[in-house]
């Protein structure tokens, strides 16, 4: 009974691990899912800005819209503006890999967390396996035991008729002792009468 209750306490505990990791990997789900949202959206973004870019690709085009600048102002904002694009462009690509490497991490996670879950299922597995053979075991011991108990009265029962016929036959024993001894005496009463007389 104490093996079992123990064997059920370890069932519990991986149930109860198997619950936490349940949830931790429900909640990993999620954030993979946001970020790959995001990163869905921030790859829609660049691909507008390459697209946009790719109208002025040539550098003929960009010394083009430079040039074209009414003024040196004018030029100089243009120029900032280009400058701001590049680099507007490299952060978008810095950010899509910022988010790539968070994903990359967190579906690892995830997946760590799902080899976590699938060890303590297979752990709970040969737990229950190992209390249905302790349970086995249990119900073979209380069926020897049982089986014991009952030759061990039939052997008492044995034993106490043996004990029975041997009181009888000492019971018998001296009853007939008792009687020889009265008839030895009778006989000696009656031959001390007839010496008298």
């Amino acid at each position: 009974n104490e093996k079992i209750s123990v064997q059920k306490g370890v069932i519990r505990n991986i149930s109860s691990e198997i619950n936490y990791l349940d949830k931790n990997v429900k909640e990993r789900e999620a954030i993979v899912t946001s970020l790959t949202t995001d990163l869905e959206k921030l790859k829609k973004e660049y691909a507008a800005m390459i697209y946009g870019a790719a109208k002025t690709a040539n550098s003929y085009n960009k010394m083009m819209f430079l040039f074209a600048a009414e003024s040196f102002n004018q030029f100089m904002m243009r120029f900032r503006y280009l400058q701001q694009y590049s680099e507007a462009r490299k952060a978008q690509v810095a950010e899509i890999l910022r988010v790539q490497a968070t994903l990359q991490q967190e579906v690892d996670n995830l997946n760590s967390k799902k080899q976590q879950k699938k060890q303590l299922l297979d752990k709970q597995l040969t737990e229950s396996r190992n209390l249905r053979s302790l349970r086995t075991q249990q119900g073979e011991v209380i069926s020897q035991l049982t089986q014991k108990e009952k030759d061990l009265k039939r052997e008492v029962e044995k034993r106490q008729q043996s004990v029975k016929k041997l009181e009888n036959l000492i019971a018998d024993f001296v009853r007939e002792e008792i009687a020889r001894a009265a008839r030895a005496a009778r006989r000696a009463g009656e031959k001390s009468t007839s010496v008298n007389k």
